[in-house]
C-alpha cells in the first residue's frame, strides 16, 4: 500500500503505547496493594514503582530468549485461564467470606454456625472442584462430569443446612440469613449502600 513505511512506523508506535498503558495498569495495581499495608506506606511511591518496574523488566528478559515465544504461550495460557479463575474465586472469598469477619465472630454468637458453613463449603470447593475436573471424565473413568457437579452442590447444601442447625438459639432465620449465610456479602452491600445514599430508601436499605 502507498506509504507502507509510514504505516509500519505508526503500527510500531501504537504497539509501543499499548505496552506503556499496560505497564501503567500493572504497576499501579501492584503498588496500590503495597501502599495499602502499613509497611508499604513507609516506602516512597516512586521507589515502589521503580522496584516493580525493575522486577518486571528482569522477568521480561525471559521472553527475548530463543524459546521466549513458547514461554510466552505457556504464561499467557495459565495466567489468562487458570490463574484468572483462581483469582476470581479468591476475590469472591475475600469479599463474601472475610469482609468484617472479626466483627461478626468477635462476640461468639453464631460462631459455630459460621465455622461450619465456611470450612465445609471451602473444603468442598477446594477438593471437589479439582476432583470434578480430573476424575469425573467419561473418557477416562466412565463417570460423567455432571455427577461431580451434583455431588458438589449436595455437599454445599448440606453445609448450609448444618450451619442453620448449629446457629444460636436466639438467632432468627432473618438474622442467620444476613449475618451467617451472607455475612460478608451483606456487610459489603451495606458498606456500598452507605456510600450511595441517593439509592437508599426504607424499602431498599441494601440497594
Amino acid at each position: 500500500m502507498p506509504g507502507s513505511n509510514f504505516w509500519t512506523a505508526i503500527l510500531g508506535l501504537t504497539l509501543f503505547l499499548l505496552g506503556i498503558d499496560t505497564a501503567f495498569s500493572l504497576v499501579e495495581a501492584i503498588s496500590t496493594v503495597v501502599y495499602d499495608v502499613s509497611w508499604g506506606k513507609l516506602i516512597p511511591r516512586k521507589l515502589t514503582a521503580l522496584i516493580i518496574c525493575c522486577i518486571g523488566w528482569l522477568f521480561s528478559l525471559l521472553f527475548v530468549s530463543s524459546w521466549g515465544f513458547t514461554y510466552f504461550d505457556v504464561i499467557d495460557r495459565y495466567i489468562s485461564v487458570y490463574l484468572m479463575f483462581v483469582l476470581g474465586i479468591m476475590q469472591c472469598y475475600g469479599a463474601g467470606w472475610m469482609f468484617r469477619y472479626k466483627k461478626l465472630t468477635g462476640n461468639g454468637k453464631n460462631k459455630c454456625s459460621i465455622m461450619v458453613l465456611t470450612y465445609v463449603y471451602w473444603t468442598v470447593l477446594i477438593i471437589i472442584g479439582p476432583v470434578t475436573v480430573f476424575v469425573f471424565k467419561p473418557e477416562v473413568t466412565g463417570i460423567p462430569m455432571w455427577v461431580g457437579i451434583v455431588l458438589f452442590w449436595l455437599i454445599t447444601g448440606l453445609a448450609v443446612v448444618l450451619s442453620f442447625v448449629f446457629k444460636d438459639r436466639d438467632c432468627t432465620f432473618t438474622e442467620w440469613y444476613q449475618n451467617v449465610f451472607l455475612y460478608g456479602a451483606y456487610e459489603l452491600a451495606n458498606e456500598l449502600a452507605i456510600r450511595h445514599d441517593e439509592l437508599r430508601t426504607a424499602r431498599t436499605p441494601c440497594w
